[in-house]
């Protein structure tokens, strides 16, 4: 409980499940360059408000990191990349992933309030991308975004109000899942 700045060193490659939930200090994360794997609720219910990604950061799949698990109930309000990196990318502390196609929103920082403005050129929202933002609420999707996949919003209990500008080919199970407020 007393823990207050974490630096994960460079020779570290995973952080298993739960590794630093609930400790209520922690207000400040900063990844070394090989970590590969951040375990479903390693961050939970601290203090975090951002998280420093290395510029070599990896977290490509599900299995190495389900969107907003690894964060849920935390403070995060935003992703900082550590230089220029060539997956991902952020905007406005929120993380995508760089593909050929454009866009993916890969994480909203779980403590986001209000107002999310996906920009144009993102394709798709990932899987748990939005789960667990409490503050959330209200979205604005562009024509860009075709696909929202499984859980992508499960458990945005303010999310009210969600635009959509143009066609949705697929919206995942469970997307909408306790979000209570929606109108």
């Amino acid at each position: 409980k007393f823990i207050e700045k974490l630096l994960i060193h460079d020779g570290v490659k995973k952080i298993d499940k739960k590794a630093f939930a609930d400790c209520a200090s922690l207000h400040d994360v900063t990844l070394g360059e090989n970590v590969k794997h951040i375990g479903p609720e390693s961050f939970a219910y601290t203090a975090i408000e951002r998280i420093v990604l290395p510029a070599k950061a990896r977290f490509i799949n599900h299995e190495t990191w389900d969107g907003n698990t690894a964060f849920y109930g935390s403070k995060l309000k935003e992703y900082v990349l550590d230089g220029e990196n060539d997956l991902y990318t952020t905007i406005d502390g929120v993380l995508y992933i760089k593909t050929q196609c454009g866009l993916r929103l890969r994480s909203l920082p779980s403590a986001f309030a209000g107002h999310l403005q996906i920009p144009d050129g993102v394709y798709q929202i990932n899987k748990m991308a939005c789960m667990g933002c409490s503050e959330l609420t209200s979205v604005f999707v562009p024509e860009s975004v075709k696909d929202i996949c499984d859980d992508a919003f499960r458990d945005c209990t303010k999310l009210e109000n969600i635009e959509f500008d143009g066609k949705i080919d697929s919206i995942g199970m469970f997307c909408f899942h306790n979000c209570v407020s929606l109108k």
